[in-house]
């Protein structure tokens, strides 16, 4: 069995495609298994991977026809060998030492979590969870829900599938994986390089409320007993926070008293959640969330993550 299998999922990226496979051939050992799933390009990005496996024996790769992000996860999965698994999407890349760093925690942490780059009109931000929790489990199902900044030990994902008939497959599946999990570290080192684009299949899907509530509901369910305030606020901030940022973005418009009025059916105390009480801004922030005062949230929700990104850029 390989150390670690890298799971490469491509989909007409021929732009984008070499920048990250030289920075995964880069990294040293034969203890790495590095698995291309090509989800059915009609561009040149096949050809190209085809060009890196002449050149690194440790190439293999699998090519369907389109299924989707969620299939190609999938069979990667399936196809792996290796005690842990990292996804990657194939428009992003990896830092030069990345997996020399992860060894120092290979075979003692189920979850290995790691900041990252996000680049995002060429303008660069360094992406860290700095917000306080009471503990590592309730921060891994609040901090980023993303695959790709994450190391999973093999029996974490074992039996579990990314949702092929849902789009939403990482809000679905990531945040659930903490009940498989004994150990999980945060490491404050930056692994990966994430390319935001809007033309992107992930950033590019019309809102499904259907599938969306899906996803939370399935988060809830699997988490509420053990760790419910911070399933709580999950399900809020997904449904409600990230959403608004998405609209004020230009990407979408919210209907934000609907999706306000479904939090609230959940949980229809949810500005007493104890991580909105942490301090006085985000007290009263969620509470005029909660009376459904629009203008005032989108005005702070703007200039806050303006301020963050701004520093964060720093």
């Amino acid at each position: 069995m390989k150390k670690i299998s890298i799971i490469i999922a491509v989909y007409n990226i021929e732009k984008y495609i070499a920048r990250c496979l030289d920075s995964v051939i880069k990294q040293n050992g034969d203890d790495i298994e590095i698995i291309i799933v090509d989800d059915g390009s009609t561009d040149n990005s096949l050809n190209i991977c085809k060009s890196y496996q002449k050149k690194d024996k440790r190439i293999k790769i699998i090519h369907q026809n389109n299924k989707g992000l969620c299939a190609v996860r999938n069979i990667g999965f399936a196809n792996s060998t290796g005690e842990y698994i990292w996804h990657i999407d194939g428009d992003d890349y990896i830092e030069d030492n990345s997996i020399a760093v992860l060894r120092e925690y290979f075979d003692k942490y189920d979850i290995i979590c790691f900041n990252f780059y996000r680049y995002l009109n060429n303008k660069k931000t360094m992406m860290k969870d700095i917000k306080k929790y009471d503990n590592k489990y309730d921060k891994y199902i609040l901090s980023f829900v993303s695959a790709w900044n994450k190391v999973f030990k093999r029996f974490v994902l074992e039996g579990e599938l990314f949702p092929e008939s849902n789009t939403y497959n990482e809000i679905y599946l990531i945040p659930t994986l903490v009940k498989k999990s004994s150990n999980i570290i945060f490491l404050d080192k930056y692994l990966y390089f994430y390319i935001k684009r809007y033309d992107s299949l992930s950033n590019s899907r019309k809102f499904n409320l259907h599938d969306y509530l899906i996803c939370l509901d399935n988060v809830y369910n699997k988490l509420k007993d053990n760790y419910f305030d911070a399933t709580e606020a999950y399900y809020v901030n997904t449904l409600l926070i990230y959403n608004l940022v998405k609209e004020i973005n230009g990407k979408e418009k919210l209907n934000y008293k609907k999706l306000n009025k479904i939090a609230k059916e959940k949980f229809p105390k949810y500005y007493q959640n104890r991580y909105y009480n942490k301090n006085i801004f985000m007290k009263v922030y969620i509470r005029l969330m909660y009376y459904d005062m629009i203008v005032l949230v989108k005005l702070i929700t703007f200039l806050k993550f303006k301020i963050i990104n701004r520093i964060k850029r720093k």
